[in-house]
């Protein structure tokens, strides 16, 4: 459910979430807050890795595996926006801490494939052509 849908079905619970979103725990799940204890021995694990790791995860599980990796106070990763089909490669930097580097997939598979980028209709764009095939 997206915010605005939130905001509309239940301002309480939303205005709740605005104030305070780390601490607050969603109707039936858990809070960031609970997400982060949860996490913690993966992450454990994953610093323990001599090969690369690979997370498919939900926003939540990302934004506080990157506070934590930028070394940000894990309180803030409610702020952090994770972009939809992007890869996030954290490496060991020299002298202790993580390098971040983004890599948009479905961009750079759409400039890959076509010069001329109408072909490829962006999600919830109408089709005003059929394509043909």
């Amino acid at each position: 459910m997206e915010l605005f849908e939130i905001k509309q079905k239940d301002p309480e619970f939303y205005e709740e979430l605005a104030e305070d979103a780390y601490y607050t725990r969603f109707p039936g799940g858990e809070s960031y807050k609970d997400l982060v204890e949860r996490l913690e021995g993966s992450i454990i694990d994953m610093e323990q890795q001599m090969v690369p790791v690979l997370v498919v995860s939900h926003v939540s599980v990302i934004q506080c595996l990157v506070a934590y990796f930028r070394n940000e106070p894990v309180n803030h990763c409610t702020t952090f926006e994770i972009p939809m089909e992007t890869v996030i490669q954290m490496s060991p930097g020299e002298g202790g801490g993580w390098i971040e580097e983004r890599f948009a997939l479905l961009e750079q598979a759409r400039k890959e494939s076509a010069t001329d980028m109408s072909q490829f209709p962006i999600w919830g764009d109408e089709i005003e052509e059929p394509l043909k095939g």
